[in-house]
């Protein structure tokens, strides 16, 4: 589901979260000399435009992820769909454990832990991070950011 759809819980929807907004997560949790962000998602489009405007907010901060495959061109749909049937299991678990290998390295988590996906990086981050094993990161729930609160009212 794209970052603009994705509501995520009533009180703080995904698609209200920004980088700063991480940042500003981080800054509760980390030591002040920390700039390096290392960001997992699945809406590039967003994580694009979101680091334009932090190296407006935040030039001195390093923002990294691992980009998915693209496609582009007339045949950029039928490339697609055969990359979902047949290689996104492989590629996609690749994308998804290299990841989390790379956010293994970080001194802290931050993310928005009204999602699965958010507690499944964090449990596994638990299991090893840094020098350390069974032993969680300090973490910053976003939805704790009271600037992101907002009353969404669902049908």
């Amino acid at each position: 589901m794209g970052h603009k759809q994705d509501l995520g819980c009533y009180s703080v929807p995904f698609v209200s979260v920004e980088l700063s907004h991480i940042i500003d997560g981080g800054s509760a949790i980390l030591k002040p000399g920390v700039k390096f962000l290392v960001v997992n998602t699945d809406d590039e489009q967003w994580l694009d435009q979101q680091k334009e405007k932090l190296a407006v907010t935040h030039p001195s901060w390093t923002v990294v992820h691992l980009r998915a495959p693209s496609f582009s061109g007339a045949a950029a749909s039928k490339e697609y769909l055969r990359f979902l049937r047949h290689q996104s299991g492989t590629d996609g678990g690749t994308f998804l454990f290299g990841s989390i290998e790379l956010s293994r390295q970080c001194e802290g988590f931050v993310g928005h832990f009204g999602s699965g996906f958010t507690e499944f990086i964090y449990h596994q981050l638990c299991m090893q991070h840094r020098s350390h094993e069974f032993i969680c990161p300090p973490a910053y729930d976003l939805r704790h950011n009271k600037a992101l609160h907002t009353n969404i009212s669902h049908p």
